[in-house]
């Protein structure tokens, strides 16, 4: 589009803005309801019709601004007006067309925009319906839809100010003109010499002319000008002479008069039309005289005519607001009520939705709300914010004639009289049934899948209690088998017994991981971590595995990730170790690679983004494989999961703690050339201070020669199941413990009140007292005595975080995970013990 055009496109848009006579006029009912629906029904602080002339913004109606305009160049509207579509800003502080805005930086601070243009039948963009809020919104479809309809709305009731006014000039001048013709007529009758009207006389024996002098004026010649037959007849427009010459005939033979309306050029050469009347006069029969009047009726034919137009634009106007009706009628509910609440009026629509005849409903009490169906206070609310004045917006509940429910999407506003008191109430409804069964539905449903889901949840845990339970006796005896002398044969077999052990466990962790990530239970803890030495730790777990596969395993950082970081350092360490361990699997030659790099985040200062890249030689997949690779249960096909096994698990939970930290995980890949798996995750920067505030690591002793285990030591075990029991001995009695069993808490404490012990392993789940209960009732104890704090450490089979908590909060000191390898437990009991319990509180 060229820059003349556009200048001619804004022209034409001004003239038009202009031919409605609104600019600078006073307030008006139906325009300030409007404003307040919109601010209502999208809660917004400020609601505007604005319109925009050469240099300004021009507010016919506005709330929640004190101002009657602004400039044009810093008018938000004045590039909304620009394009058909609504202009939706969500927060002006960050565009950068509206940044550096008076009206953003300073008064009225506006920071988001919606803003419907009010577009004419011709095209030409007036201005706009817009709402403003000081806050950052993000605007709804539904809003912004709303918006646009109410904005349609504006522009009729525009067309109807103007074709109002229109009508009552057409009717002033109507009255005029008639008045004017009568005072014509009355003077015609009365006198002999018509004012403004040309005489003229023509003997037709003799062919004599006479004029009067306003009959030389119209023509336009002077006293010299001998008018005839031929050269008057001249003087009509070509197209009217044969007219005259068949008019004058018929006069003269057949004694016709006539009265006519012919387009007339003057001797200057200007077309106008005159009204040419006259007679025959006979003498004897015959016609010899022929006498008449000349008008120059020019004004009067285009006044005329643009009554005619006028009348046929009113007649267009009338149209439109018929089809406004009749759209009104097919998409929106429309009623009018008192203030005592009855029906004045309701459209075709409402009656139809509800059911009701027209005549029922008017004169009755509005059935827009039944109290017996909605909240008392609702009704409440509703009733006094029209009777302040207010408009008011929400879903009502409504009932059809017979009995069925509907529900209305519905504004209410209040029409004031003249001392600003609610008079009239007119309301806008939208059928939303179909949606609001839709959301009760939907709701049904998610209560229906969250109930099903704790049911699972809870059903997971218990078997991982179960399951744990029995598991910690089979691992803890191989553990202690293991310890003593056997051939090779039984060395296998135990060593079977124990892979097989840990395996289970792991396919339980990760099972019971999946069930959490699902049901959004998955906590995450910001805590000061190495990073640097939790990814270096996490791959190197599986370096056994790659050099019994004979493939390299390495680690390469770049500087940037050593330091500590504010995260949850286990579970980034959870997502390393499964993604080594799924390259090391899937590789049989070649490398299986780490790379990690740390970049800060500019949008949020004190913030960086980890980037974990594991790459192998393996396998690889294809892209249909790609699609299902971090569903769970899944893995590349069926050859893969015959070939390799596995529950499919790993790469599902390394995408759910991924997007559980706010981070994505993604993998690319190309069979039998090997995979890339990259993982980014958010990551706050520790402070210096938060670093040196972190407790020292406790270094454990050798397994072999527990430091801490020198001397004969005694433990209190609290333990339900006899097989756990035993593993527990089994393993502790040839470190020297000498151990005193409780099958329940309420044994443990009264074990505790008349023995002294080094330690206390305390099972959680027991029967008759659980083990929560006997820690606080031991820590009581120790309080009451005032002696020494003894080590608690908590063996439990539930691997939540949940009963990790309420242990320390009732004073344990360590939180032990069942199955627990002999390993893990005499380390566990020594570092607590060598280290004093307070110091230690982690799991």
């Amino acid at each position: 589009m060229s820059p003349s055009h556009d200048a001619d496109a804004e022209i034409s848009r001004l003239n038009a803005l202009r031919e409605l006579n609104v600019l600078d006029t006073g307030p008006e009912a139906g325009f300030d309801a409007i404003v307040n629906a919109v601010a209502a029904a999208l809660g917004a602080p400020i609601a505007l019709v604005s319109l925009i002339d050469e240099d300004r913004q021009w507010f016919k109606s506005r709330i929640g601004l004190d101002v009657s305009q602004t400039p044009r160049d810093i008018a938000f509207c004045d590039h909304a007006i620009r394009s058909a579509d609504p202009l939706v800003i969500t927060d002006a502080r960050t565009d950068p067309r509206f940044a550096e805005n008076p009206l953003v930086t300073g008064e009225p601070r506006i920071v988001s925009y919606l803003g419907a243009p009010l577009i004419t039948s011709d095209g030409h963009a007036l201005g706009t319906l817009c709402a403003i809020d000081r806050r950052r919104r993000d605007w709804t479809a539904q809003e912004v839809q709303h918006l646009r309809a109410i904005a349609e709305v504006v522009v009729e009731l525009l067309r109807q100010r103007a074709a109002a006014l229109d009508a009552r000039r057409l009717s002033r001048e109507v009255g005029e003109l008639s008045a004017e013709l009568a005072a014509k007529s009355r003077f015609l009758d009365e006198v002999t010499t018509l004012t403004e009207v040309g005489g003229w006389d023509v003997d037709v024996r003799s062919g004599a002319i006479h004029w009067t002098p306003i009959t030389r004026r119209i023509y336009g010649v002077d006293e010299t000008f001998h008018p005839t037959l031929t050269n008057v007849i001249e003087f009509y427009a070509p197209e009217a002479i044969p007219t005259v010459r068949e008019t004058l005939e018929n006069a003269v033979r057949n004694g016709q008069s006539w009265d006519i309306e012919l387009p007339f050029i003057t001797a200057q050469g200007q077309r106008i039309w005159v009204r040419a009347v006259g007679r025959p006069v006979r003498i004897d029969g015959r016609v010899t005289r022929l006498v008449g009047a000349l008008q120059d009726v020019t004004q009067k034919r285009l006044e005329r005519e643009t009554l005619v137009r006028s009348l046929a634009a009113a007649d267009r106007a009338l149209s439109d607001l018929n089809a406004y009706r009749r759209a009104l009628d097919r998409y929106s509910i429309v009623s009018v009520f008192d203030s005592s609440g009855k029906v004045l009026f309701a459209n075709d629509r409402y009656c139809e939705v509800s059911g009701y005849a027209r005549e029922e409903l008017v004169g009755a009490d509005d059935p827009l709300l039944r109290r017996d169906d909605h909240d008392e206070a609702m009704i409440e609310t509703l009733r006094s914010t029209i009777r302040l004045g207010n408009a008011w917006h929400g879903v009502v509940c409504n009932r059809r004639i017979d009995g069925e429910l509907y529900w209305l999407d519905t504004t209410v506003v209040p029409l004031t009289d003249t001392d600003g008191r609610p008079e009239r109430f007119v309301t806008f409804g939208f059928d939303v049934t179909d949606r609001i069964r839709y959301e009760q539905e939907l709701e049904i449903r998610r209560v229906e899948a969250e109930s099903a889901n704790a049911a699972k949840s809870a059903f997971l845990a218990s078997m991982s209690h179960e399951i744990r339970t029995p598991l910690n006796g089979v691992i803890g005896i191989a553990g202690a088998l293991a310890r003593t002398s056997l051939d090779p044969h039984q060395q296998e077999l135990v060593d079977l017994i124990n892979s097989s052990g840990h395996v289970l466990d792991r396919l339980l962790t990760d099972l019971l991981d999946l069930s959490r990530a699902e049901s959004g239970k998955i906590e995450i803890i910001a805590e000061p971590f190495d990073l640097a030495a939790t990814i270096t730790s996490s791959a190197m777990l599986h370096q056994a595995n790659a050099e019994t596969k004979g493939i390299a395993l390495e680690v390469d950082l770049s500087p940037s990730v050593h330091g500590v970081v504010l995260g949850d350092g286990v579970r980034i360490g959870q997502i390393v170790a499964n993604l080594v361990a799924n390259a090391v699997k899937f590789t049989h030659a070649g490398r299986v690679q780490i790379t990690a790099d740390v970049s800060p985040t500019p949008s949020r200062p004190g913030h960086a983004d980890l980037t974990v890249i594991v790459r192998d030689t393996g396998i690889g997949f294809d892209e249909a494989s790609a699609e299902r690779l971090f569903q769970r249960f899944e893995q590349g096909d069926a050859a893969t999961h015959s070939r390799y096994g596995g529950a499919g698990l790993g790469l599902a939970i390394c995408r759910a703690l991924s997007d559980a930290m706010g981070g994505e995980i993604s993998a690319v890949s190309t069979p039998g050339e090997g995979s890339v798996f990259t993982v980014r995750l958010p990551l706050a920067l520790a402070e210096p201070a938060s670093v040196a505030t972190r407790p020292a690591p406790v270094v454990a002793p050798p397994p072999e020669a527990p430091a801490g285990l020198a001397r004969s030591y005694r433990v209190l075990l609290a333990e339900d199941h006899p097989i756990n029991q035993r593993v527990v001995s089994l393993v502790l009695e040839s470190t020297g413990a000498d151990i005193t069993c409780a099958s329940n808490g309420a044994q443990a404490v009264e074990r505790f009140r008349t023995q002294a012990f080094d330690i206390v392993l305390m099972d959680i789940r027991m029967p008759e007292m659980g083990g929560l209960t006997a820690i606080r009732l031991i820590r009581e104890m120790e309080a009451g005595r005032g002696g020494a704090r003894t080590p608690i450490a908590v063996l439990t089979a539930t691997t939540g975080g949940d009963d990790r908590k309420a242990a320390l909060s009732a004073g344990a000191d360590v939180v032990l995970v069942k199955p627990i390898s002999p390993q893990a437990l005499i380390e566990g009991v020594a570092t607590l013990i060598a280290a004093g319990a307070p110091a230690l509180r982690t799991a």
